[in-house]
């Protein structure tokens, strides 16, 4: 199944040069099926992206509600509200700020990128950057910190937007406005900086990573 699309690809490009790759498997569809295999399988493509764009959306607005409203600012208030209270406004602000990556993603469809897989590639490439070399390197090396680790994450967070956005979109820089190159920085970056300060920072119980790994 993982290949299909990387198949579908190829053929396209070969029996469609002139095509866009993003519209290539469809019309491989159209124009070599019948036209009831071909509706089937662009229902199955249609419903494919509507639950995955749904399940997206609610990540999204369950991390805003939980994560840094209820985790981080709620522990923080100096008179914090009753326990029924604070459910209620999780599931207010559920439900209004689902709608918020809805609109940002219609204003990236209203001038979208040349390929889709651009598109797809900056979430993706902002991740990989950012947030997976502190989990490897903590999966690997028992003496990752957890500050190191922030550090690491916030730092390539942030230099992910400087290319792509500062250096990509504003300045022009052919290198950087695809998500590949600033994706492939940033992850070099944040996995040399979580083991260089690693070794600088106070390292994490012994008892606490003990623990840990006899839960696995």
């Amino acid at each position: 199944m993982a290949m299909i699309m990387w198949v579908g690809g190829l053929g396209s490009k070969v029996l469609f040069p002139n095509v866009k790759p993003d519209q290539g498997t469809v019309l491989m569809m159209s124009k070599l099926l019948s036209p009831f295999w071909a509706a089937f399988g662009m229902v199955g493509i249609l419903a494919a992206i509507m639950s995955t764009a749904a399940g997206l959306f609610l990540i999204v607005a369950v991390s805003i509600a939980v994560d840094i409203y209820h985790d981080t600012i709620f522990p923080r208030m100096k008179s914090p509200p009753p326990k029924e209270v604070l459910e209620r406004r999780e599931l207010w602000m559920q439900r209004v700020l689902i709608a918020l990556p809805g609109f940002v993603g219609f204003l990236l469809a209203c001038k979208p990128p040349p390929f889709l897989t651009a598109l797809v590639w900056m979430g993706i490439g902002l991740f990989t950057g950012s947030v997976i070399p502190p989990m490897i390197v903590g999966c690997l090396w028992k003496g990752t910190t957890k500050r190191a680790a922030k550090i690491a994450a916030i730092s390539g967070f942030i230099l992910y937007i400087i290319l792509l956005i500062g250096f990509g979109a504003w300045k022009g820089v052919p290198l950087f406005k695809v998500p590949w190159a600033p994706a492939g920085i940033c992850t070099i970056v944040s996995t040399v900086l979580v083991i260089f300060l690693s070794l600088l920072t106070q390292p994490m119980d012994k008892a606490y990573l003990d623990r840990g790994l006899a839960k696995i």
